[in-house]
């Protein structure tokens, strides 16, 4: 089974890479161990990643071409609504890593 389409698997990439940097960064400074040891840093990651999941995935989507067909008046898009992860859009990746990151900084805020 496919989990993405396109260029969707790039999601997956930006949060690799910021969770790689974030891990590497967060244990240089703070020692050993604290990036597993606390969600927040989990969610910079997935703060980081939102910013070039939207940005490239908005800029994949200013690429589509639309047609309308002259019988319904319909807008089609075509390679537009391609490029996804687990069948959402990569635009859409951003907000939705927004909310979880934000939802881990709640989480670990409240759980002290």
């Amino acid at each position: 089974m496919l989990i993405w389409t396109r260029l969707g698997f790039l999601v997956f990439v930006f949060f690799f890479a910021a969770a790689c940097l974030c891990q590497l960064g967060f244990d240089r400074i703070y020692g050993h161990g604290y990036y597993s040891a606390h969600k927040w840093t989990i969610g910079t990651a997935m703060v980081i990643a939102a910013g070039p999941s939207w940005l490239m995935g908005r800029f994949l989507r200013r690429r589509a071409k639309v047609l309308i067909d002259p019988q319904t008046g319909q807008q089609v898009f075509l390679d537009g609504d391609t490029h996804t992860l687990f069948f959402i859009r990569m635009d859409l990746w951003g907000p939705i890593f927004l909310v979880l990151g934000t939802a881990l900084y709640a989480v670990d805020f409240f759980r002290r």
